[in-house]
């Protein structure tokens, strides 16, 4: 059963590579990554913004001939992917900026919810409380 879902997620691999590559060609193509596990691990790697290297290893051996020939071709469909890869730098100073700006809508959230808890007053603070305890007290009875 295991073997079977290696074999799935290698054909899945496959057929990644063989879109990819076909997209190399500069004709559109769709790429499934959701196959499998690990075309879903993958996907960046091999579609995305980074570069990757895949090792292929073959056997001398004749009775390996058939598996050597196949590994050969898929290495070669893996080598005419084509990907853009560029650097992920953004503005330090863009970074700063988008905190400060959560930081100060938190504030304003916080200020405006304190507001609203002082125009409740103090009977109603003391009847939520109330309604807080009755429901602690209901759930011990029920856990016990």
């Amino acid at each position: 059963k295991e073997g079977a879902h290696i074999n799935r997620s290698l054909l899945a691999l496959g057929n990644c590579i063989n879109a990819l590559s076909e997209k190399g060609a500069n004709r559109p193509q769709y790429v499934n990554y959701r196959d499998s596990k690990l075309t879903r691990l993958l996907k960046d790697s091999l579609g995305g913004n980074s570069r990757t290297v895949m090792i292929a290893h073959i056997s001398p051996a004749s009775s390996s001939f058939e598996e050597s020939r196949n590994t050969l071709i898929y290495a070669d469909r893996a080598k005419n992917i084509k990907t853009r890869v560029k650097q992920n730098l953004l503005n330090i100073s863009y970074h700063i900026t988008q905190y400060t700006n959560i930081i100060a809508d938190l504030k304003k959230e916080i200020e405006r919810l304190k507001l609203k808890i002082d125009q409740q007053g103090p009977e109603q603070r003391k009847l939520e409380k109330a309604n807080i305890r009755d429901i602690q007290a209901e759930v011990q009875q029920h856990s016990v």
